[in-house]
């Protein structure tokens, strides 16, 4: 009965696992969004600059050409610049200019590429911590269908899914023992989004005991990128940083306030409670790692409460959740009712999906403004967020970004209270090997663990639906 049921759960998983590929692929190249053509449009327009002999005007070209300004880093902007190179060389050899969506589309295959590698990662990542393979399976599937994947990062386009890249390669060191190395890997993801500076802090603090004299070594490595992004800037587009504060101005037109002041506008008297918040979370990192000796727990659970001090005090934009999908997937493997972790997940996938859809109203993630948009040329002109008033909208948004950062923060919850419950089989790294292996497989869990696949699969027909309406 037990073989039987090993095998009947393993079909499933595969089946699963085929499906997530397929449903990726559909929102790498059915599914987009303004951001995915406003960063693809940088990085041609930096092209352009080297083009016309003019780089130091970048800033001052795209922002007069697209009424954008550029608020990516320099070197984050080149790394576009140097994937879409291929084709605009070929375009400028052939002396026919290829029309924008073609390298829309290639730089979709660039986000793409990594998603793809970082599901690899993922797997390389967590057999180094001899998790079992049929969990490094679970979180993989589990990985591929996150709404915070598939729509807010895939589907608009984000860079958030490189700095990813870097942050799992930063693990890869870390577990190897080769902290210089995951210093200059968490340093480069920093280039693509600094918010990662949330998890990178609590790690360091955490080696601070192991490396004594090195710290600030690997301190100083760790800025060393975004220092050269910084110098570089200042000498190559001396204008760079006039342009990023009109997004700044711009946000707060929109929006009230801009990130800067987001991160001051929460207190309680005159105390900073996001400051307040990550001074306690620096203070016990310090103190782990001198005094109670560091367990490869608390890499996981600090760096992702860093994480989510954001998420709770500041602003919890929901494609920045992508760099700590990987460590709330790996908690839920501790659940000792899986199905929990999945209703939890669950919560996380629809809030992120309802949040999004309301919360961008016509920009929301689509096929019109995908390259299957451009093939079919059909203009979307029905969304049906009109339905609901302004003030149920913005209701609906509140209620929704709490349903996926409440359930983010009860997983993390949960594996705390586990690993502290067997407090005994947590001392090294096969602790969870053994901890992933006490769970075990019901066929409840198993049908749970299809459900996991209806957010990403509902919004995807959704979005085809309210497409051709």
């Amino acid at each position: 009965m037990l073989k039987k049921l090993r095998i009947t759960n393993n079909r499933t998983e595969y089946v699963l696992f085929i499906i997530a590929i397929i449903v990726s692929l559909l929102y790498i190249f059915t599914i987009a969004q303004s951001d995915m053509r406003t960063i693809a449009n940088w990085g041609y327009d930096l092209l352009e600059s080297i083009k016309l002999g003019a780089l130091s005007e970048f800033p001052a070209y795209t922002n007069d050409l697209r009424q954008m300004p550029s608020n990516y880093t320099m070197l984050a902007n080149m790394t576009t610049a140097a994937w879409l190179s291929p084709l605009y060389i070929i375009q400028n050899i052939i002396g026919n200019t290829f029309p924008i969506e073609i390298y829309w589309l290639w730089y979709k295959c660039l986000i793409g590429i990594i998603h793809f590698v970082n599901v690899y990662l993922i797997g390389k990542v967590l057999s180094k911590l001899n998790v079992a393979t049929r969990n490094i399976n679970i979180i993989r599937i589990l990985y591929m269908l996150s709404t915070i994947v598939l729509v807010t990062v895939i589907g608009q386009g984000q860079i958030d899914m490189i700095c990813l890249l870097f942050v799992l390669l930063g693990y890869h060191y870390l577990i190897d023992g080769k902290y210089m190395l995951m210093a200059l890997m968490f340093g480069i993801s920093l280039i693509f989004k600094p918010f990662a500076l949330l998890m990178v802090v609590p790690i360091l603090i955490l080696l601070s005991a192991k490396l004594k004299g090195r710290t600030l070594l690997s301190a100083l490595i760790t800025a060393l990128p975004y220092g050269i992004n910084v110098l570089a800037t200042k000498l190559i587009m001396p204008e760079y940083d006039r342009y990023v504060n009109l997004v700044n101005e711009q946000s707060k037109e929109i929006m009230g306030s801009n990130r800067i002041e987001e991160i001051f506008a929460l207190r309680i008297n005159s105390i900073l409670v996001f400051f307040a918040a990550m001074l306690i979370l620096c203070f016990i990192c310090y103190y782990r790692s001198w005094h109670n000796g560091i367990k490869i727990t608390d890499y996981i659970i600090l760096p992702t409460l860093g994480f989510m001090m954001y998420a709770l005090f500041v602003s919890p934009a929901a494609y920045w959740f992508i760099i700590i999908i990987p460590s709330l997937y790996l908690m839920g493997q501790f659940f000792e009712k899986r199905y929990e972790f999945y209703l939890l997940n669950l919560g996380i996938n629809i809030g992120c999906m309802i949040n999004v859809y309301f919360s961008e109203k016509q920009y929301s993630p689509s096929p019109e403004l995908s390259v299957f948009g451009y093939i079919t040329g059909h203009e979307q002109s029905q969304f049906l967020y009109r339905v609901f008033d302004s003030d149920i909208i913005t209701y609906i948004q509140f209620i929704s970004c709490t349903l996926f950062v409440v359930c983010a923060l009860i997983i993390i919850g949960m594996f705390i209270y586990k690993i502290h419950k067997d407090k005994s089989d947590m001392r090294d790294i096969q602790c969870i090997q053994k901890g992933v292996n006490t769970n075990t497989y019901t066929r409840t869990d198993n049908a749970w663990l299809i459900i996991q696949a209806a957010p990403a699969l509902v919004y995807l027909g959704f979005s085809y639906i309210q497409y051709f309406m």
